[in-house]
Order: structure tokens, then C-alpha cells, then sequence
């Protein structure tokens, strides 16, 4: 990458870490195959209060329900690579 002055800021380097030291990682890791309903701010619109069953407003937010609808039918979901939980003793 170069900056407007003309000097370089990045360099793409591909396949320069060992798999050695990336492969354990990934092990750890699950893939989401969820709507991404929490993450407003992946999907690009605002996080707006979610609306109960009885239509008055909830106390949590998230991305809106019509998103959600365009989404689904899209078949989008989260495929974002989440580790699993922890506790403060190691692994659940």
C-alpha cells in the first residue's frame, strides 16, 4: 500500500505464517451459522430496540426484524469465526 506522500505503508506478504502457528488456533475456533440479529453494526443499519411479542419495545437492540427478513431470504448468515467460551480456569 502506498500513502499519497509516495511512501509505502503495507506490504502484502501471502502465505508467510507457518501453518504450525495458525492451525492450532483455528481448531479452537467454531463458525456461526446464525442470522447475525446482534450485530447491527456488521450488517450496516442501526441497532434499534427489538420489539416484544405483545408490540411494545424491548430493553435489548439489535438488527431490525425486516433486515433480518431480507437476510434470511438472501441466506446470509453470521460465518463469523467465534472462539468458544471460557472461564477463568481454561475451557467450558
Amino acid at each position: 500500500m502506498i500513502a499519497p506522500d509516495g511512501s509505502i505503508t503495507a506490504v502484502y506478504l501471502k502465505q508467510r505464517i507457518d501453518a504450525a502457528l495458525y492451525n492450532p488456533a483455528y481448531e479452537m475456533w467454531n463458525s456461526v451459522d446464525e442470522l447475525p440479529s446482534n450485530r447491527a453494526t456488521a450488517v450496516g443499519t442501526p441497532s434499534l430496540p427489538r420489539v416484544k411479542d405483545d408490540g411494545s419495545l424491548s430493553p435489548r437492540h439489535g438488527v431490525p426484524e425486516n433486515v433480518l427478513a431480507i437476510l434470511e431470504e438472501q441466506g446470509v448468515c453470521g460465518r463469523t469465526m467465534l472462539p468458544p467460551l471460557l472461564t477463568h480456569a481454561g475451557a467450558v
